[in-house]
């Protein structure tokens, strides 16, 4: 659906830029938005595999590494005496 979606909107619109959200969508379009030089905005789009360099994809979200160390070095922090 988001394939046919974007396909769709780039036929009717001629969009330089499109809002996905989270990891699955931005998955299936990074590879298409890349090759159609789309900037991609992933929206809860954690997934560690969204990236790649000098490419159009991006995100405002945390890969879910980052948030996982920053959950268990919070936990920690909170609940020292439970180890």
């Amino acid at each position: 659906i988001a394939v046919d979606k974007y396909k769709e909107l780039l036929a009717k619109h001629h969009a330089q830029v499109v809002f996905t959200w989270g990891s699955g969508i931005g998955m299936a379009l990074s590879p298409l938005a890349n090759k159609d030089q789309v900037v991609q905005m992933g929206i809860a789009t954690g997934t560690p595999d969204y990236r790649s360099c000098h490419d159009f994809t991006f995100r405002n979200f945390h890969s879910l590494t980052d948030e996982g160390s920053y959950l268990a070095d919070e936990i920690m922090r909170r609940f020292p005496h439970h180890k």
